[in-house]
């Protein structure tokens, strides 16, 4: 068996529905029989492709505005939305299988996914809830994970150039022409120490021996 389908077969195991896999989330209960999403305006079911698609497979946790987002989903405009997925490593673990099929989901329901592959932010480690330092890698093991990680994509999206058509970028475009002092100069003043160390993930990394490179994301 192909690789492929390896991962869809795994995906036919994970992606089961909302009555079998459940989020834990206060914002969604049981009415008449029906998937009902809790909003500001009382109980709201959305019915544009992929917010049900995302429900029925128990993807959905909670949503700002979701009436506005159903609407815009259902205009005649595809909607472009991208999820990250840093070079750590030379192929992808099955975790990322998840993400990726939200992006197949996306796609299928008439819009454009963008895959941000992170050659740039590979270079410094992105904050998380772990609290080990990821190890620094070198320009050509990201160079050679990025290749790596990329080649997955074609499997599950479809590339090109038309309005649904999937797209991949790599942050380390514009990331390694960053000037950082200008950089600093520009933005650092409208974020503060005490809103970086009320991180979550600044808090747990700071209770362990960590360098601080992976911070500068929120510094």
């Amino acid at each position: 068996m192909s690789t492929a389908l390896r991962m869809l077969a795994v995906a036919s195991a994970i992606l089961r529905p909302v009555s079998a896999f459940t989020p834990r989330s206060a914002l969604r209960r049981a009415h008449a029989g029906r998937l009902v999403t809790r909003s500001s305006s009382g109980d709201y079911e959305p019915t544009s492709p992929f917010l049900r698609t995302m429900i029925d497979r128990g993807f959905f946790h909670q949503c700002t505005d979701l009436e506005a987002l159903d609407a815009r989903l259902k205009g005649d405009l595809p909607v472009a939305a991208y999820l990250g997925f840093d070079a750590t490593a030379s192929s992808l673990h099955v975790g990322s299988l998840l993400q990726i099929m939200i992006l197949r989901h996306f796609q299928r329901s008439g819009h454009k996914p963008l895959v941000l592959v992170g050659g740039g932010t590979t270079k410094i480690g992105d904050p998380s809830g772990k609290d080990e330092t990821r190890q620094m890698l070198d320009t050509a093991a990201i160079a050679a994970n990025v290749a790596g990680i990329s080649s997955v994509f074609d499997k599950f999206l479809t590339f090109g150039e038309g309005p649904s058509d999937a797209k991949m970028v790599n942050n380390d475009a514009w990331l390694s022409e960053l000037n950082y002092l200008e950089f600093l100069r520009e933005y650092g003043p409208a974020f503060t120490i005490n809103r970086m160390m009320a991180q979550e993930s600044v808090k747990v990394q700071d209770t362990a021996t960590k360098c601080n490179t992976e911070h500068k994301h929120v510094d």
